[in-house]
């Protein structure tokens, strides 16, 4: 028994044809998905921003660290004195041990740094024999000011180095 059979003995009269392929999304329906996608995607922009400002930041940092802790056991390790020059994230630095590369890191560009001293904008890293931090500054904060996001790496006179979140002091 078909629909129009069922229809028909209950009474009901159907002047409209029924058309089976009357089916799917009309163009109306999707270009309001696409409106509301589009208003998710303006809203969620700023917020990316600022997590990409943040974790270029961290990475800068915890390359900058790690390469002060290579130094640092390096100079441990050769019982000589180990250092690296660093004038900004966008130029990269080298560890070196006397003339010999020890490491190579790339420049991060879009990163800015202010070095602790405020006079020179070159700072020589040397770590002694013992590991103690000879000559160099004792903190760099790096930053994109763009998006307000710093963290402040710094060194102690004992050779240790780490990084914080915020502004140096």
């Amino acid at each position: 028994m078909s629909v129009d059979t069922v229809n028909s003995i209950a009474g009901f009269k159907r002047n409209v044809p029924i058309h089976r392929h009357d089916v799917g999304i009309s163009l109306i329906e999707v270009m309001v998905v696409i409106a509301i996608i589009a208003i998710f995607a303006g809203l969620a922009g700023p917020s990316f921003q600022q997590l990409i400002a943040t974790q270029r930041v961290k990475s800068a940092s915890s390359a900058l660290v790690a390469s002060m802790w290579l130094a640092r056991s390096e100079a441990i390790k050769l019982n000589s004195d180990v250092g690296f020059l660093f004038s900004s994230p966008d130029a990269g630095w080298n560890v070196k041990a006397g003339a010999t590369v020890l490491h190579s890191e790339d420049g991060m560009p879009g990163i800015t740094s202010v070095i602790s001293t405020g006079v020179d904008l070159d700072s020589q890293y040397t770590f002694n024999a013992y590991g103690r931090l000879t000559s160099g500054a004792r903190s760099i904060q790096l930053g994109v000011p763009a998006a307000n996001v710093y963290r402040c790496v710094s060194v102690s006179i004992s050779g240790r180095a780490n990084s914080k979140e915020g502004v140096c002091a």
